[in-house]
């Protein structure tokens, strides 16, 4: 059910150019909710999604932001622009922010290694010198996901994910590295669930209440939860959808099952509104800037710093025309839900791109021709709030 979502990140950045092509014979899209909602509806029903919902933030305000399509599958309940959705491997970023949180406190350190950080679990000899950027910039030697057992731990209580975490990341690092630290990047949903359970071990809490603790009640995300968005009834949130048995547009069960296993949550499990993850990128773009509210500037240059194949610690951090030049995004799906966030910090805006379908490739390329559309009628950042 995990995806292998580097490939997906390759392929997405060489869609910029393509999407950029055809969107020149394309006409002029109007940046207001009425514009984003007419050109949103031809999208969705051009490319068969079950949703669509995207937003514009520029300096700092929503500009735009619409919504199509259904909460459920022939249901005739559409989604809304206040609906939350999941966020997939955007959690990366959230998980990042965290550790820096962690860093500036002085209870780790960006060249600290695992002996270090965990100091009682057992590991084969090939970790010692893997350190928290190794981990964050998935350049550990970890492998991608947990075997499929793993999928199926559902504890519900924190303390004991938290122990759960530990004890198949330890059986993990028992065996012997894939590659020497800091030589090779590899996706690694592991790698993130580690640095998660790093978290919770240095601070004698676990990763869901240090996220909502030092994240989430900050910037004021309220809407921000973990695994499928679940509401009161049985429709008042988007469900999520994927293929099942060749169907395409299966409906996946509305219950907390209906996600990958929570044991990987720092990697994967966050969910939130359009406006709560437009407000999250907004202070990464603040901060990049050395105006953040959370991190010093030196922090966030460290969060934004590429390593191998332009990854950063939970970013993609690509030079693009349409952007004006420098811009850092990222994805996420758990295959029955699809998300992408972009930072444009020369033109001082955020993108939102989200749906309840988990037809990842179609989505994909939807998304980034509507973010190429925008980014050109954004004028470029001249002053800062």
């Amino acid at each position: 059910m995990i995806k292998k979502y580097f490939t997906l990140m390759v392929l997405a950045m060489f869609s910029f150019f393509t999407a950029s092509a055809k969107a020149e014979s394309e006409p002029v899209l109007e940046l207001t909710d009425e514009g984003l909602q007419e050109f949103i509806a031809d999208q969705q029903t051009r490319s068969s999604l079950v949703s669509i919902g995207a937003l514009v933030m520029v300096d700092g305000k929503i500009i735009a932001k619409a919504a199509v399509g259904e909460r459920k599958k022939n249901s005739g309940i559409m989604v809304t622009v206040d609906d939350q959705w999941h966020m997939g491997s955007i959690s990366k970023s959230m998980t990042a922010t965290l550790i820096g949180s962690l860093v500036e406190e002085g209870l780790l350190a960006w060249d600290m290694t695992l002996p270090q950080m965990l100091p009682d679990m057992a590991m084969d000899e090939s970790w010692n010198e893997v350190t928290l950027h190794h981990l964050l910039t998935h350049t550990s030697g970890l492998p991608g996901n947990f075997p499929a057992r793993v999928q199926f731990m559902r504890p519900t209580d924190l303390a004991e994910r938290h122990q759960t975490r530990l004890d198949v990341l330890e059986k993990v690092l028992a065996k012997p590295a894939k590659s020497p630290p800091g030589k090779k990047l590899l996706y690694s949903n592991i790698g993130y669930t580690l640095v998660g359970a790093i978290a919770g071990e240095v601070t004698g809490s676990n990763w869901e209440t240090l996220i909502q603790e030092k994240l989430f009640a900050p910037l004021g995300l309220d809407s921000a939860g973990f695994g499928p968005p679940m509401g009161e009834g049985e429709i008042d949130q988007p469900w999520g959808h994927r293929t099942l048995f060749f169907v395409k547009g299966s409906r996946s069960p509305k219950t907390e099952n209906a996600d990958n296993t929570p044991i990987i949550g720092p990697a994967g499990t966050v969910h939130m509104t359009m406006a709560d993850l437009a407000r999250y990128g907004y202070e990464h773009l603040l901060g990049d800037k050395g105006q953040g509210a959370l991190l010093s500037a030196k922090t966030y240059s460290e969060l934004h710093r590429p390593f191998l194949e332009n990854y950063a610690y939970g970013w993609v951090i690509v030079e693009e025309p349409w952007a004006d030049g420098r811009m850092f995004w990222h994805n996420g799906s758990n295959t029955m839900w699809y998300a992408l966030l972009m930072v444009l910090p020369e033109k001082n805006a955020v993108l939102v791109f989200v749906t309840n379908d988990g037809s990842i490739g179609k989505a994909d390329e939807v998304f980034r021709e509507l973010a190429i559309r925008i980014a050109r009628e954004i004028e470029p950042a001249s002053t800062m709030p």
